[in-house]
């Protein structure tokens, strides 16, 4: 990977967080459309590039790690309390522990997540894939976008939780390490195409879980009813992971 690239992994969840400290709990109706963008482009993604790439290159068991990938997210989400979705269930206990748990289930999230990065081009090289880039950038915008209100809505936690701005702006950094950090030790101890090809499998089915879920949480708020503006920010979502990089 390119050094903007390690940055671009770790800047936006970072910059994601940071309107936290002067929102406190308001929450702007404008980021409920971002989530209607978010959940529609990396449900795009996941099925317009990286399902046909991955059966295209992989055995009767993809689906399978699909599957892995999905229920694993289900089971991180008991520890991170959704925050993968731009928001957390708290049932209002607001306690250490639970701030523990939710950053402990987020940093794993973040760390399976990065993964993948680290080696898709040997992965794409192993299968004398020419435009292995595409299908990269849009992994890696996948998981720069959802990891920006995840990032805020730790944040959010982690202050109402009593935390001071100081430590919760360093544990706000720890999460926007874990990708680029897996990303890079990827590099140099996940270059197998097999092995990668697995990680894949299981990231894209991480990625699904969650892009449904923000569609599916976001039409329960409105029984239904999808105004102009939701339809543009599902459009566009939609839109941009059909979009081709060269």
């Amino acid at each position: 990977m390119h050094i903007w690239e390690y940055l671009l992994l770790f800047l936006t969840p970072f910059i994601g967080g940071i309107p936290a400290f002067y929102l406190g709990d308001r929450k702007p109706k404008l980021v409920r459309f971002i989530m209607l963008f978010n959940g529609a482009f990396i449900l795009g993604v996941v099925l317009v590039q990286l399902l046909p790439d991955l059966f295209t290159k992989g055995d009767h068991y993809t689906g399978l790690w699909m599957l892995l990938g999905f229920a694993l997210q289900l089971l991180l989400e008991e520890w991170s309390g959704g925050v993968e979705h731009g928001h957390v269930h708290s049932h209002g206990q607001k306690t250490g522990w639970l701030a523990f748990s939710i950053m402990l289930g987020l940093c794993l999230h973040a760390l399976i997540e990065g993964l993948p990065l680290g080696g898709y081009r040997t992965f794409a090289q192993a299968f004398n894939e020419q435009n292995s880039d595409n299908q990269f950038y849009h992994l890696l915008l996948s998981i720069t976008v959802h990891n920006i209100p995840a990032a805020f809505a730790l944040t959010s936690f982690l202050l109402m939780s009593g935390l001071k701005k100081i430590p919760a702006s360093l544990l706000l950094l720890v999460f926007a390490s874990m990708s680029p950090l897996a990303a890079f030790f990827a590099q140099f101890f996940f270059q197998d195409p097999n092995v990668l090809h697995l990680l894949l499998s299981i990231v894209t089915g991480n990625l699904l879980q969650i892009g449904s879920t923000i569609l599916f949480e976001n039409d329960a708020h409105t029984s239904h009813h999808f105004s102009w503006g939701k339809w543009l920010a599902l459009l566009l979502g939609f839109a941009l992971s059909a979009i081709h990089f060269h």
